[in-house]
């Protein structure tokens, strides 16, 4: 078991970043299809990403920032210049541009607005978006990290991935992905996913959002997802690590009421029922589903005393599983 634990945390380091918000800068680097505010461009430092050699995650995360505007962006290119060697953060980054234009939009020419269910044409560029930042990862580690460019990581999320990786790995060893925020966020999937998850992505764009193609692949709710599946499990950590910036979404443009606290419970509604945590099943754990034998069993860490409770959302997902809401 000692074994498999340390082999797991080497994965874990692996992790690629999909945006560098994933260092918990937040809009500090951020290089996508949407504009940043003006004073995000390098007032914050990716504090989170280790300087010395005897860190367990020294040099062993990799974060593509990857602008998405096929044209000259001003944030991008400074964050570039700042970052680049002898700056201790460079040795994590790589600065790439997307060419979501070699991608088809199987709506050639088409300016359809789309609906909630039903991408429109900004939204199928969005998928392709995703893909093209899939494709230019894939290859450069163990696992994948989706997060969009209006997230940032709650305190402590590096060691919380690292820790439901580890736990992952010794409840399902071959485990499929981890859900750990909500949306197109706190996705962790295998590298050797990447492709073909990204081909779906490409092939299903014009049918639904992305945000919801991830479910059913992941789900295996059709002939096709169900065999890329392959019977291995999803899983679900217990609780949001993603800090959502602003009160639009960077898929839907309507503001929402409100977006998950850091380390709120990931239950119904915020998640759909098949990839939502289970705390009927797993009220005593932080990895769901927990149907595992004792000898693998490992007791939960308290990420629910990091959870601002002011507004009572804290135990919500809990109480509503149980009936108390």
């Amino acid at each position: 078991m000692e074994q498999n634990l340390d082999e797991c945390k080497l994965h874990l380091a692996k992790a690629t970043g999909a945006a560098i918000d994933a260092l918990q800068s937040a809009q500090t680097m951020k290089a996508s299809s949407h504009s940043l505010p003006p004073d995000s461009t390098t007032t914050k430092e990716p504090v989170d990403l280790p300087d010395h050699p005897g860190d367990p995650l020294y040099d062993d995360m990799v974060v593509v920032v990857m602008n998405m505007q096929n044209e000259h962006h001003e944030f991008y290119e400074k964050a570039k210049d700042k970052y680049k060697f002898p700056h201790p953060k460079s040795r994590y980054v790589i600065f790439s541009n997307e060419f979501e234009h070699t991608i088809p939009d199987p709506m050639i020419g088409a300016t359809d607005e789309g609906g909630a269910n039903k991408p429109g044409y900004k939204v199928r560029k969005q998928t392709r978006n995703i893909v093209s930042l899939m494709r230019e990862s894939q290859g450069k580690s163990d696992f994948y990290f989706f997060t969009e460019d209006d997230m940032e990581l709650c305190p402590h999320s590096l060691f919380a991935i690292q820790y439901m990786l580890n736990k992952a790995e010794q409840y399902y060893p071959n485990f499929m992905m981890i859900r750990a925020s909500y949306g197109m966020n706190g996705i962790i999937i295998r590298d050797e996913d990447v492709g073909s998850f990204g081909d779906y992505l490409v092939e299903h764009q014009a049918r639904r959002p992305p945000d919801h193609l991830v479910v059913e692949w992941f789900a295996g709710e059709n002939p096709q997802s169900a065999k890329l599946k392959n019977g291995r499990a999803h899983l679900s950590f217990r609780y949001n690590i993603l800090h959502h910036l602003g009160k639009i979404s960077t898929l839907r443009q309507a503001a929402s009421k409100a977006f998950p606290i850091c380390y709120e419970d990931l239950g119904e509604p915020i998640l759909f029922e098949v990839e939502a945590f289970n705390f009927l099943k797993c009220g005593n754990d932080d990895i769901s589903p927990c149907d595992v034998g004792e000898e693998v069993k490992s007791v939960p860490m308290g990420w629910k005393a990091m959870c601002d409770n002011t507004n009572d959302l804290c135990d919500k997902g809990e109480k509503r599983a149980r009936g108390a809401l």
